[in-house]
């Protein structure tokens, strides 16, 4: 028979390090309620959880079966509404694989043509199919790789950041010289480019260069007269 239980404490089995749960066929803090002091726990292939323990906003609830042989009990599905709030709204076909903690907020969401790892709501890594786009960002910045934008580095007050796309090197911010703590300025970004396009204006103000002037040919004299043996063209 199934039954629908509260979760409890948990563990792991010696050994195998199968987790195990407490599972009430009452509220979990009623010590004379029916239960199971050490249901394992097989609720998916290939997810091994435990669940968290009750607290003052509730308890995990799951399902028993009891007619597993060789065991008492067998926890084959759970579910904790407190950590509704990690994955918000899910839209249809959705899938979240999330922790279960009041402080695990982290979760791999599985979209349509979208992949995403997160830990709340700074830190992410974000495959994105449609958007042919890959992002990783954090408090400290963000790196993405696009086929719209190529790459992309960029810190977090947006005032300096390194693309590089199409064979071309896009730099904003201050050049600062130093390694670990860099504190001697060379100069900002804009300085740089615009010291290039001075450079650039200058060769383009050069003079042409000379033509090439033709090689003299030497023509002997062919009637061999006097001093003159032959004449030299284009000297």
């Amino acid at each position: 028979m199934s039954v629908l239980v509260e979760l409890g404490a948990s563990g792991l089995k010696e050994g195998s390090n199968l987790p195990w749960a407490q599972c009430k066929d009452a509220p979990i803090d009623d010590e004379d309620g029916p239960g199971w002091d050490d249901a394992p726990v097989m609720c998916a292939l290939g997810v091994s959880a435990r669940p968290y323990p009750a607290t003052a906003e509730g308890a995990a609830v799951g399902i028993v079966d009891d007619k597993v042989g060789g065991y008492d009990g067998v926890l084959v599905a759970a579910y904790d509404h407190r950590v509704s709030k990690v994955f918000g709204k899910i839209k249809e076909g959705d899938t979240v694989l999330h922790g279960t903690g009041p402080d695990h907020e982290s979760q791999v969401l599985c979209k349509e043509q979208m992949w995403a790892a997160m830990v709340g709501d700074d830190h992410a890594i974000v495959v994105d199919r449609k958007k042919k786009s890959i992002a990783l960002a954090n408090p400290g910045g963000q790196n993405k790789i696009s086929e719209r934008d190529g790459v992309v580095l960029a810190d977090k007050s947006g005032k300096s950041s390194l693309q590089l796309k199409g064979g071309f090197t896009a730099l904003l911010g201050q050049v600062v010289l130093g390694g670990r703590r860099p504190v001697d300025q060379v100069a900002s970004s804009s300085k740089v480019m615009a010291e290039l396009h001075k450079i650039a204006a200058s060769i383009a103000s050069l003079p042409p260069p000379p033509p090439p002037q033709p090689k003299p040919v030497y023509i002997p004299n062919p009637k061999g007269v006097g001093n003159d043996c032959g004449v030299f063209l284009g000297k």
